[in-house]
């Protein structure tokens, strides 16, 4: 295969200049590379897949221990004690994280209960009114306060890689909230300092009221559900999807098998994979029954396999033969075999019910495609490939001559 794709690869196309020169060096271009690539033997095929599966094995034991590491923590890192001064540093840290978390609540009840009693002017005394927009400038240092930091820098301490979601959402949420706190102590200042706004009418003040307890509890049910601490899922290698039968190294058995034993295709029946079990989590993963897996060549769906059960209905066939007109004009002429169908219309016929399993099968229209345009690869081994019957028809004609 790797020959083949640099023989079609070598040659330009019919319009470039280079395509006369690289024409003639072909044969030469073609023995270096089956001297660089040289094809494997049959006798050699079975030593060389052995080493495959060998280095498979070791591959998929790698990834594992790689993303074990990655998923919680590194080895070493978790066995080792932390130090006292880590340990110390993060505490007062904690400490300053408890209070800020404490005014961030009182700030957050304070506002709502305000807001929700309607408070003006007149129910606040000149001197608090006055010093409130001071107090909320210092509320900024409280204000985008992280309720998920003792949990992430723990985590990060322990040696496990967590990620956090939502940051800069919650911290623009926060400052909007912010921005509107200062807007109302700003109203609510200003009648200290000019006389003529003592008097501010109800219906203004009770609207701007509810459209900030509104603005205020949206803000905190959102903030709520968006910032949180996210821990990588606990790793399975597990192979579901391979298309080898032996895809696994077992040192055990490590005979090679003789000459000329490799099979044509696959067989679904094989036995169940030994790294399937692997795992990283608390729970134990049961090893199921093999269940053979999508390989190309072979139908996925038994041909007359099940007898009781499971069987299509008509009704789905024909929606299938219906919507066959919606579907892409290049897709494959190619359907699943139908047993139920078969057995319906050999019912019908009264045709015996061992030539149902034999007959499971129904013609379509046949479908014409466009012509294609040429690659310019049609032509690549014309001159060095040829077949048994040209050769024949080739004498036949000396022959008659």
């Amino acid at each position: 295969m790797l020959i083949a794709n640099l023989l079609s690869n070598y040659l330009p196309s019919q319009d470039d200049p280079e395509y006369t020169r690289r024409t003639e060096l072909l044969p030469a271009y073609r023995q270096s590379v089956e001297t660089r690539y040289p094809p494997v033997c049959h006798n050699c095929l079975p030593a060389v897949e052995e080493e495959i599966k060998k280095r498979d094995y070791m591959a998929r034991t790698s990834a594992l221990g790689g993303f074990l590491q990655k998923s919680r923590g590194k080895g070493k890192q978790r066995q080792v004690s932390v130090s006292l001064q880590e340990k110390h540093r993060l505490d007062r840290e904690l400490v300053v994280w408890r209070f800020r978390g404490a005014a961030w609540v009182v700030g957050w009840v304070s506002s709502v209960t305000a807001y929700g009693a309607g408070y003006g002017p007149p129910h606040l005394s000149q001197r608090f009114a006055t010093a409130l927009p001071l107090l909320v400038l210092l509320s900024i240092i409280w204000t985008v306060w992280d309720p998920t930091y003792a949990s992430l820098k723990k985590a990060q301490l322990q040696g496990r890689e967590v990620r956090q979601r939502g940051k800069r959402e919650y911290n623009i949420l926060q400052l909007i909230v912010w921005m509107s706190r200062l807007m109302s102590s700003l109203a609510l200042a200003l009648p200290s300092y000019r006389s003529s706004l003592d008097d501010l009418p109800s219906t203004p003040t009770r609207w701007y009221t509810c459209l900030s307890l509104s603005l205020e509890l949206a803000v905190l049910i959102r903030s709520a559900t968006i910032l949180r601490v996210e821990r990588p899922p606990p790793v399975q290698l597990q192979a579901r999807f391979s298309h080898r039968p032996s895809s696994f190294y077992d040192p055990s058995s490590s005979s090679v098998s003789p000459p000329f034993s490799r099979p044509s295709t696959p067989a679904l029946g094989t036995d169940p994979d030994l790294l399937s079990t692997l795992s990283l989590s608390n729970k134990p993963i049961l090893a199921h029954p093999a269940t053979g897996n999508p390989i190309f060549g072979i139908p996925s769906l038994p041909v007359g396999g099940r007898q009781d059960g499971g069987d299509l209905s008509l009704n789905a066939m024909d929606e299938d033969e219906e919507e066959e007109r919606e579907r892409d004009p290049n897709a494959m002429d190619w359907s699943p075999l139908s047993p139920a169908r078969n057995r319906h219309q050999n019912q019908n016929h009264h045709a015996p019910a061992a030539d149902a399993s034999s007959s499971a099968f129904f013609v379509r229209p046949q479908r014409f495609f466009a012509p294609e345009e040429p690659t310019g690869l049609e032509n690549l081994f014309a001159k060095t490939i040829k077949l048994a019957d040209d050769d024949r028809m080739d004498g036949g004609a000396r022959q008659g001559e």
